[in-house]
């Protein structure tokens, strides 16, 4: 099996077609030979190669036998990060009380497992159901969570990442000066300070043709 995982997990971001292919070659001979958590994992692997061609309902399927086979094992970390994709599937398939569920399931297990990378990739996505229910207010609660998360496991870069939607959220609720506090403690700590400059510098009116010949002699 573990031949099997690494030649489809080789292949299915890029040739996801030849992915799905080689799985379904050997799925049913692998899933008699493996264990709970093996079965689990073949079922996890087979629902990421259907979600990248768009096959979401049945992706949304592979989640949730996966998230059952871990279950049965004891893996609550595993089942847990089923969640993942499960979510996301779920809400682009409109099964929002659906997705919702599965999140908070998710939620309770990662959060115990102490997995912190793998809940703020869950968070993110709870954040984008949220946005998606029109419920800004929500989304930011998510997308925070998500960003002190990845800042807590030492994963700047993807904190920066996921602090785009924070923003985001906080623009859209008309939360400006908190949006630009926050990017100035995490991103451009002296963009408060030019702001203020630029608001205090004095302007005047010039024609274009003038413009150009400042431009020029600077």
């Amino acid at each position: 099996m573990t031949t099997l995982v690494a030649e489809v997990e080789a292949l299915r971001r890029s040739e996801p077609a030849a992915a799905l292919k080689r799985l379904e070659d050997d799925f049913a001979s692998a899933l008699k030979r493996a264990d709970a958590t093996g079965r689990g994992t073949l079922w996890r692997l087979r629902a990421h190669v259907l979600r990248s061609l768009r096959r979401t309902r049945e992706a949304a399927a592979a989640y949730g036998r996966a998230a059952v086979w871990f279950a049965k094992a004891g893996d609550k970390r595993e089942q847990g990060r089923c969640a993942i994709g499960l979510v996301d599937s779920l809400m682009y398939l409109g099964r929002y009380p659906e997705a919702r569920k599965a999140a908070a399931v998710g939620r309770r297990l990662l959060e115990k497992s102490g997995d912190r990378a793998a809940l703020a990739r869950l968070l993110n996505n709870e954040g984008n159901l949220w946005h998606r229910l029109d419920l800004p207010e929500r989304a930011l609660e998510s997308y925070r969570l998500a960003v002190k998360s990845l800042e807590k496991a030492g994963d700047k870069a993807s904190a920066l990442m996921i602090g785009t939607n924070v923003g985001n959220c906080l623009s859209l609720l008309g939360r400006c000066d908190e949006e630009m506090r926050f990017f100035a403690e995490r991103v451009d700590k002296d963009c408060l300070q030019r702001v203020e400059r630029f608001v205090a510098a004095s302007f005047e009116q010039m024609t274009y043709a003038e413009a150009v010949k400042r431009l020029q002699a600077s």
